[in-house]
C-alpha cells in the first residue's frame, strides 16, 4: 500500500512537469522565469526557510567534500580552517566554477568597513578592463585614473601638452599643490637630486641677507687670540652656500688713530656654536678664516672676505659669527661694536650647486 502511495506522488509530480517547466512549492503557481518558487500563500511558510546542505569545507581553493568546483552549487560550511586567501569560515559559500566565496564576507567585495587576508595579486580596486577608473564624491568626479595609467584631478580630459604626464592637477585658481616634507620655506623652489627626489631649496640666483646684532662685540687688545662670538649668526638649509662677510674694523679709545708702528689683525670664521667656539668643519674653502687689517695711523678698516659651507645634513643648522684680534704695538682700547653694529656691516649668503 505505501508503494503504491509513492507511485502516485511521482506520477503526479511527473504530469504537472509534463505540462509546466515551474514548480511552485508549496502551491504550484511559481514566477514564470523561476525553475523552483517557494512562494507563499496567505500564512503558508511565512516562519519556514531554506536550509542549504550542511558541509565541511576545508579551503576556498578545495573542491571537498565535492568531486569538483561547480559553478552556481552553494552550501553551507560549518568548518573554520586556514588562513589568509584560502581561509574558510561558517556560513554560506557559493562556487564560481573555480573556488568557494563565502556569503557573509564576500570575497570579492571591496568592504566599506576595511578588508582583511588581502592578496595584491588578486585584491584590488579598480578595474579589469581598459577603461578609466574614475573616483566620485557628492554626485561629481574628483579624480580619474586613466587606462594608461595618468592620475587626473580636477579634470576629465589630459590638457594640451600632457600626453607624457603621469600627475595632471587642473585648477582654476592659484594654490592647486602643496607639497610639505620639511624643507619647505618662503620663496623656495622645488628641485631634484641626481636620483629625482625632490626638495625645496633657496633659488641659486638669490642673495639672502642674514639678521645681524644691533651691538656687535667689543673686542680689548688684553684679550688678544681670544675667539669672541660677536651675537650674530646664520641659519642655513642643507645645500652648500657661498658666504660673504663685509664688517667694519672700528678702533675705540685713545689715541683716535693706530700710531705709526702699530698693526692690528683680525680672523673671523663661523662655529657650530656660541659657547665652544672654533672654526666649523663644514667650511669646505681651504682657509676656514677669513681676515683684515688696521693699519699704522688709521682709525678704520674693512673686512671683505667669503667662505664656502656645505650644510650636509637634512634640517636647517645655525652657524655663529666669531671673532678674534691679534697685533702689535697695540694702543687704545681695542675694536668696537664688531660683527654687527655699525651700519656698513652685512653678511650674505648664496645657495651654489
Amino acid at each position: 500500500m505505501k508503494k503504491n502511495v509513492v507511485l502516485a506522488i511521482l506520477f503526479t509530480l511527473l504530469s504537472i512537469m509534463e505540462g509546466k517547466t515551474q514548480v511552485g512549492m508549496p502551491t504550484n503557481s511559481p514566477l514564470q522565469d523561476a525553475v523552483l518558487d517557494l512562494n507563499t500563500t496567505g500564512t503558508e511558510n511565512t516562519n519556514k526557510g531554506l536550509l542549504l546542505p550542511r558541509v565541511v569545507l576545508l579551503s576556498t581553493d578545495n573542491p571537498s567534500p565535492l568531486t569538483a568546483h561547480t559553478a552556481g552549487m552553494f552550501v553551507y560550511n560549518t568548518n573554520t580552517l586556514g588562513s589568509g586567501d584560502t581561509k574558510v569560515t561558517e556560513g554560506i559559500y557559493y562556487n564560481d566554477g573555480s573556488r568557494w566565496y563565502s556569503l557573509n564576507s564576500p570575497d570579492q567585495a571591496w568592504l566599506t568597513s576595511g578588508n582583511a587576508n588581502t592578496n595584491a595579486a588578486t585584491n584590488f580596486i579598480g578595474t579589469t578592463d581598459n577603461n578609466d577608473f574614475v573616483t566620485i564624491l557628492y554626485g561629481a568626479e574628483k579624480n580619474r585614473v586613466t587606462a594608461d595609467g595618468k592620475l587626473l584631478v580636477g579634470t576629465t580630459d589630459v590638457p594640451t601638452g600632457g600626453s607624457t604626464a603621469k600627475l595632471i592637477l587642473n585648477k582654476s585658481t592659484s594654490g592647486a599643490l602643496q607639497l610639505q616634507d620639511g624643507t619647505e620655506n618662503l620663496n623656495y623652489i622645488l628641485t631634484s637630486d641626481a636620483n629625482g627626489v625632490g626638495s625645496w631649496q633657496m633659488p641659486t640666483s638669490k642673495m639672502n641677507v642674514a639678521t645681524l646684532s644691533s651691538t656687535g662685540v667689543n673686542i680689548p687688545i688684553t684679550s688678544l687670540n681670544t675667539w669672541y662670538y660677536t651675537k650674530s649668526s646664520i641659519t642655513l638649509p642643507p645645500g652648500k652656500w657661498l658666504i660673504t662677510v663685509h664688517m667694519l674694523l672700528s678702533r675705540s679709545g685713545t689715541p683716535a688713530f693706530a700710531n705709526t708702528d702699530e698693526f692690528l689683525w683680525t680672523n673671523a670664521t663661523f662655529s657650530n656654536s656660541s659657547t665652544t667656539m672654533a672654526p666649523t668643519t663644514d667650511i669646505l674653502t681651504s682657509g676656514n678664516l677669513m681676515g683684515a687689517a688696521l693699519y699704522p695711523n688709521a682709525k678704520n678698516g674693512l673686512m671683505n672676505d667669503n667662505l664656502i659651507i656645505q650644510n650636509s645634513g637634512t634640517v636647517n643648522k645655525t652657524y655663529y659669527f666669531i671673532v678674534k684680534m691679534t697685533g702689535r704695538n697695540l694702543t687704545g682700547s681695542g675694536l668696537s661694536k664688531f660683527g654687527g653694529g655699525w651700519p656698513e656691516d652685512y653678511i650674505w649668503y648664496k645657495n651654489i650647486p
